[in-house]
């Protein structure tokens, strides 16, 4: 519930403005099936959805809504993807 509390709480002082952006987080493993990550993935999907209401409501005000994903980060969870060795190593190429 923040992140609608935030949202609603921030859509006023946006539109006074006459134009901006909410930015919500999700995570990059709400399409995967992972062990012990039910918790999170169904909270960050609940973010999704509830931007995707929130952007059609704010429309009309011209505030943009949009969601924010991180990408994999080599932490205990990237080891419960099933491809982890492929992002790990495309992790590795990435940084300099």
């Amino acid at each position: 519930m923040g992140t609608l509390w935030c949202s609603q709480q921030a859509a006023p002082l946006i539109a006074r403005r006459g134009t901006g952006a909410i930015v919500n987080l999700s995570s990059s493993g709400v399409p995967h099936i992972l062990p012990g990550y039910s918790a999170i993935a169904a909270t960050k999907a609940a973010v999704e959805t509830l931007t995707r209401y929130i952007a059609a409501e704010y429309a009309p005000l011209n505030i943009r809504v949009n969601t924010a994903s991180a990408g994999p980060l080599d932490s205990p969870v990237l080891t419960q993807f099933p491809e982890a060795d492929t992002l790990r190593t495309a992790l590795e190429r990435a940084t300099p």
